[in-house]
């Protein structure tokens, strides 16, 4: 006789990006950061037996993985794919180390997870993961991102809200302020995939050490600021540059249109850890030109702001 499952709960977290602010929101520095319209959703169930949890990860095309606990001390009992159990195995440690009672049932729980988006485009797929199981687990989720993850934190923030946010550090505890964001010229904006994901977790680390000016970190949240309350795409595009440029002085890393894309018709903006994921691509020129200027360098994945953005 087949057991029955009951549901317990579901969560749900948005995917993000950074439009100003890496790097320099580690150390302080204002943020703008959009959750965007691709998340990942997390459903909870659970069965007779155990004690065990059984994790069942899932995107557009396929299961990524599965897994099975024990919960006693979250001990991997069998899995496909040792690399994201052990991550998921101390995700879950931690959050029974700031709530004692999670998960101490003598049930088997089954953990259902779906992105609705790519793994590789490097938008949220941990955030997510952890904004969802700190809820879960009732736990704050910045405290457990700080424990398993590092890093400001702006993408647990994004991942919880449905508005942009400006996002900075005081006193090491998030500020977060919820905004309207309705750029005029938001159609003149895209996203393009750089076809590889950046480790963000070892960017954070190589830029521990990296001396950087207060005057940098002020200029940064003075940008984010500007960029937040712009009128016009050249003046958006004026802050994008401004923006490359201190912070390829800062981490002494060229800027990605200067070293890749010196010929395209507009503004090339890295973000999030660079050298990987997604670039911000603002242009006076037509949509047509910017899908066609990038394909034919192998760069097909290319969102509008407005197909994307909440």
């Amino acid at each position: 006789m087949e057991n029955k499952q009951s549901a317990i709960a579901q969560f749900y977290a948005h995917g993000k990006f950074l439009i100003s602010g890496e790097y320099m929101v580690l150390r302080g520095a204002k943020a703008l950061a959009v959750p965007v319209r691709f998340g990942q959703s997390l459903q909870i169930a659970s069965t007779v037996g155990g004690p065990l949890l059984t994790w069942e990860a899932n995107y557009p095309d396929k299961k990524w993985f599965k897994a099975k606990y024990n919960t006693v001390h979250f001990d991997i009992l069998e899995t496909d794919n040792p690399e994201l159990a052990q991550r998921i195995q101390y995700i879950l440690i931690e959050a029974r180390n700031m709530n004692p009672g999670f998960l101490t049932d003598s049930f088997t729980t089954i953990a259902t997870s779906m992105l609705n988006f790519q793994p590789e485009w490097g938008i949220g797929s941990s955030s997510s993961l952890l904004a969802n199981v700190g809820n879960w687990a009732k736990v704050d989720p910045f405290e457990l991102n700080r424990r398993v993850f590092g890093g400001s934190g702006y993408d647990i923030a994004a991942a919880l809200s449905d508005k942009p946010i400006i996002y900075h550090l005081e006193n090491g505890l998030p500020k977060i302020e919820s905004i309207d964001f309705a750029l005029p010229f938001s159609g003149k904006l895209y996203f393009v995939y750089l076809n590889r994901k950046q480790n963000s977790k070892t960017a954070v680390q190589n830029f521990a050490n990296t001396h950087v000016p207060r005057q940098s970190i002020e200029t940064i949240s003075e940008i984010t600021l500007k960029m937040y309350t712009a009128n016009y795409l050249k003046e958006f595009m004026e802050l994008m540059k401004w923006h490359e440029n201190i912070l390829a002085e800062v981490i002494q890393q060229t800027p990605v249109q200067l070293g890749h894309f010196p010929d395209f018709g507009g503004c090339i903006k890295s973000m999030g850890a660079w050298g990987g994921d997604f670039l911000l691509v603002a242009s006076e020129k037509s949509r047509e030109y910017v899908m066609e200027y990038f394909k034919i360098r192998g760069f097909e994945t290319v969102f509008g702001w407005n197909e994307i953005v909440l």
